[in-house]
């Protein structure tokens, strides 16, 4: 799945075009500042989380693969998750445009703060300044537009957005997963405790129990149900992800790629179910 991504944007680039809904939003944006803040996040922001996703996969199906694995896939799951469902948040078409623009101010907030905790030595010496600009100019445009001070984009916020769209708008990139709408619950926070080191989580979804001879083993391991769940979460990231990135740029929902990404996770599906 990670090769015809690859494949699609090698072809035929990703790239913001004229005629797509984005940017006739960004059109509408009369402060150049503004415009160009908007359509450089949104933009390469969706680019680069594309991007991190075809990587957690290509990760995801070598460790699957190996006997013994147990909490890698999680935590990959979990990031797969976390990158795609902020591109839901950042390019879901049907949102109203300035509910777009504050989901990415909010976004970049969070950005932003996190850039700043950063050690001077990691940091160009000018970027403090310009961080203090570029955040004064997204705390005043979200005050403009919402009557309130800017704040961070949570997680819970994220995913619960998106299970909105859902509700909304009927077939949505998550309806065909295993974890469903409950994504955050099930599939980010399960990750997140075991990415956090959460003993009771390792012993629970990660380690198996056997009972040999008159002792107690403990062996780290995945059932095959479990591995079947994470491939159809990874394969589920990926191929919305990639839908959404390019109806974003594109204007154009591109249905052969998707139709040959479908045709994979159908192959998963049935494995699945016929095991």
């Amino acid at each position: 799945m990670t090769d015809i991504v690859i494949n699609h944007i090698n072809e035929r680039g990703m790239a913001l075009r004229e005629n797509s809904f984005f940017a006739r939003e960004i059109e509408q944006i009369k402060v150049l500042e503004r415009r160009e803040l908007l359509r450089n996040y949104v933009c390469d922001g969706t680019l680069t989380l594309l991007s991190g996703i075809i990587d957690q996969v290509r990760s995801m199906d070598q460790v699957l693969a190996r006997p013994g694995v147990s909490v890698s896939p999680f935590i990959l799951g979990r990031a797969a998750l976390e990158y795609s469902y902020k591109i839901a948040y950042l390019a879901d078409p049907p949102i109203d445009p300035e509910e777009r623009i504050c989901r990415a101010l909010r976004l970049y907030y969070v950005d932003i703060e996190e850039y700043r905790k950063l050690p001077g030595d990691l940091k160009p010496s000018d970027s403090d300044q310009q961080v203090a600009e570029l955040k004064q100019l997204a705390e005043k445009w979200y005050f403009e537009v919402t009557g309130k001070q800017l704040s961070k984009a949570n997680a819970r916020e994220i995913f619960d957005a998106a299970a909105q769209s859902e509700d909304e708008y009927g077939d949505t990139p998550w309806d065909n997963q295993a974890v469903g709408n409950s994504s955050y619950e099930k599939g980010y926070r399960i990750g997140s405790a075991l990415t956090h080191g959460s003993i009771w989580a390792i012993n629970h979804y990660c380690l198996t129990t056997a009972l040999v001879g008159n002792r107690s083993v403990i062996s780290p391991g995945l059932n095959e149900a479990s591995v079947d769940d994470m491939r159809l979460i990874a394969a589920g990231c990926l191929m919305y992800s990639f839908g959404l990135t390019a109806q974003l740029l594109s204007g154009i929902l591109p249905s052969g790629t998707m139709n040959q990404l479908e045709q994979k996770i159908w192959m998963i599906r049935m494995g699945h179910a016929s095991g």
